[in-house]
């Protein structure tokens, strides 16, 4: 593998870990938040829209894995709502 090509791969790799890491805080919080009664289901709907907003912008809208990671946010945010305390 060339340089050029394993400074990529690293670079896609840590992005994915942060990505990964960042969502789960994010979910956890959220989790956490839903749990304790703070997070209504106004300030979910508010909260999926933040997350889904960056993936419906003109840049990336015909990247095929903006789909798969719009369902990601949507089956969490799913679960989500079905938490009370």
């Amino acid at each position: 593998m060339a340089d050029d090509d394993l400074h990529q791969w690293q670079l896609l790799a840590a992005l994915r870990a942060f990505n990964t890491s960042a969502m789960n805080g994010i979910i956890l919080l959220a989790a956490r938040l839903r749990g304790a009664g703070l997070l209504d289901d106004e300030h979910l709907r508010e909260f999926h829209e933040g997350l889904s907003l960056p993936l419906e912008h003109a840049d990336v809208a015909d990247n095929p894995f903006i789909v798969p990671m719009q369902e990601i946010i949507d089956s969490r945010l799913a679960a989500l709502a079905t938490l009370t305390r």
